[in-house]
């Protein structure tokens, strides 16, 4: 991340501290999920960990739900697959008891999807975990994708796109995966 946008991810949580705690959590998420999405896990986890406190302290159980799989991915993103599954499973048991269904059918997938990503020893991009509950019944393969290398026509992927097969056995991925010795990524 470029010096001059931690400045401003510093200043933003200096100026939501002037407001108030909930306000200062949300910042601290933010900053977390943009350390989180360039790449460095461990920082994004820091202002997570502040941020969590501070929901605590609220009572703020929907910033709880969120940082929880802000959380789950810092793990994933450290191959850290039982540690992300056991959190992903701390926020389905919040969002069941929160009536959120359509969050809590997500997490399902998820957590399902980090027990194949132990067994592959790597981890499972969010849209083959959705395609995978979508597959149907019986034993069937779903494929990664790079998208640089896809193309515009969603209906001709070159085989050269595909990163690898992944196995899937009724609508769950199985960890068997099948590398795919034409991908040119």
């Amino acid at each position: 991340m470029r010096r001059r946008d931690r400045k401003a991810l510093d200043r933003a949580i200096d100026q939501a501290r002037q407001t108030g705690p909930a306000e200062t959590a949300v910042a601290l998420r933010t900053a977390g999920e943009a350390y989180l999405a360039d790449g460095e896990p461990d920082v994004a986890f820091t202002y997570f960990s502040q941020a969590m406190g501070l929901c605590d302290q609220l009572g703020d159980v929907g910033g709880r739900l969120r940082l929880l799989t802000a959380f789950a991915l810092v793990h994933r993103a450290n191959l850290r697959f039982t540690a992300a599954a056991e959190t992903y499973r701390q926020a389905l048991e919040l969002s069941t008891a929160l009536g959120l269904d359509a969050v809590t059918e997500n997490l399902e997938q998820k957590l399902a999807a980090m027990s194949a990503a132990e067994k592959a020893g790597v981890d499972i991009p969010d849209g083959l975990i959705q395609a995978a509950a979508s597959a149907g019944p019986g034993r069937m393969w779903v494929y990664e994708i790079d998208e640089n290398l896809a193309g515009d026509d969603p209906d001709h992927i070159p085989s050269r796109a595909i990163r690898r097969g992944w196995e899937v056995d009724d609508g769950e991925l199985t960890g068997l995966i099948v590398p795919n010795v034409d991908y040119r990524g």
